[in-house]
């Protein structure tokens, strides 16, 4: 059963508005919608909705009543029907990885289940495309250099066309294709990812956790590379819709740092990745990801503290 520390949003509308003001690149992925409201008041930017019970296998995909729930939550009293809600972001993964299935390289029917799921978010009318709402998905294949994997092209683009126009992330299969034997390379990697159309990558950086230091090394190319729009960006013309000469146009995209993100090194963390690729400012070039959430005895505790001082270490110099 989850449980919920720290604080009452009802009992801190000041602090909430304050800090929601502040938040701007923080996402709290949630795994059900208990945590949605307490998330939101304590100034995430962004929520992740993943299926109840799913934080231990790394989230799969929710229901619509859970989507209902949610929405349901943010908007409960009279104050909260004022405030613009957050963006959600809908995680598409049918399930995780053992010992027997490959993680992030689906069946058929599993392939299906992803396109299905997709569709019935979008036609529930739920979903906001203006508001920034979307889906958070990977698929891989084998294939790569040295019997390593690589991204499936056809199927992810394929999923983000049927999105479309919601926004798509590319989430941490990214990190299962680097770092590893036949490892792809990073820009290989950006580069297939840009072209099958998606708008961001959840990414530790490789396999682990972002504050390791190979990764933040890792992390600061994949920031760089992601940002410069370079290279085919060959997104589907469904999403993108061709230029002039029948050629796709170049395309930036997110990155969002997760994976150990707390806010005992995320000094360490932002520091090394502004020092080596320049962001910071208002308008940051990545996002940070942290679900604030211990695990004890198969019973998760979310950590409205943790967030706070997240919101704090991510808060522009100077503000508030």
């Amino acid at each position: 059963m989850a449980n919920l520390t720290d604080m009452d949003p009802r009992n801190s509308s000041s602090r909430s508005s304050q800090t929601a003001r502040r938040a701007g690149n923080l996402e709290i992925p949630i795994f059900g919608a208990d945590y949605a409201r307490l998330a939101v008041s304590l100034g995430a930017g962004r929520l992740e909705l993943n299926a109840a019970g799913s934080y231990a296998a790394g989230g799969t995909t929710p229901s619509l009543t859970e989507l209902h729930t949610l929405l349901t939550s943010l908007s409960a009293g009279p104050e909260e029907k004022e405030r613009v809600l957050p963006p959600i972001r809908i995680m598409i993964r049918p399930r995780g990885g053992s010992s027997e299935q490959q993680d992030f390289i689906y069946s058929t029917l599993e392939y299906y289940a992803m396109m299905h799921s997709i569709q019935e978010f979008k036609q529930s009318g739920l979903l906001r495309a203006e508001r920034g709402d979307g889906f958070v998905f990977g698929i891989l294949k084998g294939g790569g250099g040295g019997g390593g994997l690589q991204v499936d092209v056809e199927r992810n683009t394929n999923l983000v066309g049927l999105a479309w126009p919601f926004a798509c992330v590319f989430h941490r299969a990214f990190d299962d294709l680097l770092g590893g034997p036949g490892s792809t390379e990073i820009q290989t990697a950006v580069e297939a990812v840009r072209g099958c159309g998606f708008d961001g990558i959840l990414t530790s950086g490789g396999r682990g956790n972002a504050p390791d230091e190979r990764n933040r090394e890792r992390l600061g190319e994949i920031i760089a590379l992601a940002a410069s729009g370079s290279g085919s960006g060959a997104a589907s013309q469904t999403q993108q819709g061709p230029s002039s000469d029948g050629q796709q146009a170049r395309r930036k995209v997110e990155v969002i740092v997760g994976g150990g993100v707390r806010s005992g090194n995320l000094g360490t963390l932002r520091g090394s990745l502004e020092s080596q690729t320049a962001i910071g400012g208002d308008e940051p070039l990545c996002w940070y990801h942290s679900s604030c959430i211990t695990l004890m005895d198969g019973d998760t505790t979310f950590e409205g503290q943790e967030v706070s001082r997240l919101v704090e270490g991510l808060a522009p110099a100077g503000s508030g």
